[in-house]
């Protein structure tokens, strides 16, 4: 997991990099550690916003991203 400040003036970071093992896939502990880490970022590092963007192909990256609370704001069409 990962994160990289996107403006430091609004405290605004973009978030990245949840990986986890396949032995330990469909154990629910990538929203586990989403919602920790988010947590984690907004009441002790003082972020006001989190951005994570996920390529529609991604078929199991949505769940941690609703899990953590993050919704949906765009689509970006026929991005790589």
């Amino acid at each position: 997991m990962g994160f990289q400040v996107a403006n430091k003036r609004s405290r605004i970071a973009n978030l990245g990099s949840l990986a986890v093992h396949p032995s330990f896939r469909g154990k629910r502990l990538a929203d586990e550690a989403a919602r920790l880490f988010q947590r984690h970022l907004i009441f002790e590092l003082g972020y006001h916003r989190l951005q994570l963007e996920i390529y529609g192909f991604n078929e199991r990256a949505p769940a941690p991203r609703r899990a953590g609370g993050l919704r949906q704001e765009g689509v970006r069409r026929k991005a790589y």
